[in-house]
């Protein structure tokens, strides 16, 4: 034969649990009459002796207050809504979730599809992407090889994703927005959100997709002297990007930036250039814009490895000759 069970409980418990307050003559009414005995304590408490047919069920000073609302009558107990409270969630989060969905609506209507990849990646993933194994969290009960490294980048996977899709369509253009992380020496990872497009098409296609971008938040998209514009990389016919996105939440414009126009001529002039490793789209433009005249430098074409760009040359003061603007890009090597 079980034993009796003693618990102990305060009368604020039943209303608070119960929602309403019910008298303590009540309470004690309803213990007393199904069975239980009460031991009167001090600060608003009793104890509760538990008969021993009613052990295996009355376990917690709960199920007392189960017993006490089932016999007042769930009926006598108002329904009452909880107050609803809004937590506003931090700046920062709440900049990135609204960006988030109006660029993802932009590319969108642009005609890109989403995709949504693991945030783990293969080592042979990595290296295939020219990245570096030891600049990769790898996670230490990984269930497979194939997710076993925290991504430092969106590129690989949007790779993957052309390449595993090669065949059924002819033209691919994807994106996705999504966190990286970046190792720190004895902490946790940097958590980065990034902006990747990946196309099938051609260099143009992504340069007016990133391009629409930076229109559709009112950024200058940086051909001028302020620098900045994404890098793009093309590999096996794919072309890819990678955009920072609270840099671009940094730079964002409600209203459109004006410029005054500048009353004095502009000088246009083209030049084409051999691309190597020593000669990249970064390094000439790093050297041209050394020039005080350079106002700001377009893509013509890119064709065969070979680059082809157009610099505009002016100033805000007076008229400048065409000779001035051409010993400025004869600088430019």
């Amino acid at each position: 034969m079980k034993k009796e069970k003693l618990l102990v409980i305060g009368y604020e418990l039943f209303g608070k649990k119960i929602g309403i307050e019910i008298p303590k003559k009540r309470i004690n009414s309803i213990l007393v009459n199904l069975g239980f005995g009460i031991n009167y304590l001090e600060d608003s408490r009793i104890q509760v002796i538990v008969p021993s047919w009613r052990a295996n069920d009355i376990n917690i000073p709960e199920d007392l207050v189960e017993e006490v609302a089932r016999v007042y009558g769930y009926q006598n107990i108002p329904s009452i809504l909880q107050p609803i409270v809004y937590i506003d969630q931090p700046k920062d989060m709440e900049d990135i979730f609204v960006f988030q969905n109006k660029i993802k609506l932009l590319l969108k209507h642009l005609g890109l599809n989403e995709v949504i990849n693991y945030s783990m990646i293969s080592k042979s993933m990595i290296e295939d992407g020219g990245l570096k194994i030891e600049n990769h969290l790898r996670l230490s009960n990984s269930i497979s090889e194939e997710i076993e490294y925290l991504r430092t980048s969106l590129l690989p996977s949007l790779y993957k994703n052309i390449q595993d899709n090669s065949g059924r369509k002819e033209v691919m253009r994807f994106f996705e927005i999504a966190k990286v992380y970046w190792l720190k020496k004895n902490d946790l990872p940097d958590e980065v959100y990034k902006i990747g497009i990946a196309t099938n098409t051609d260099y143009f296609d992504l340069k007016g997709i990133i391009e629409a971008i930076y229109k559709e938040l009112n950024i200058d998209f940086c051909h001028s002297r302020e620098g900045g514009n994404p890098d793009i990389i093309e590999k096996d016919g794919v072309f890819m990007t990678e955009i920072d996105l609270q840099k671009l939440i940094n730079n964002y414009h409600q209203v459109p930036k004006f410029k005054s126009l500048n009353p004095y001529a502009v000088i246009k002039l083209d030049k084409t250039f051999e691309l190597s490793p020593k000669t990249t789209y970064a390094i000439v433009r790093q050297k041209a814009f050394k020039s005080k005249l350079l106002q700001k430098i377009e893509l013509v074409t890119l064709f065969n490895n070979k680059l082809t760009l157009r610099f505009y040359y002016s100033l805000s003061s007076r008229n400048i000759t065409e000779e001035e603007a051409k010993e400025e890009l004869a600088l430019v090597r």
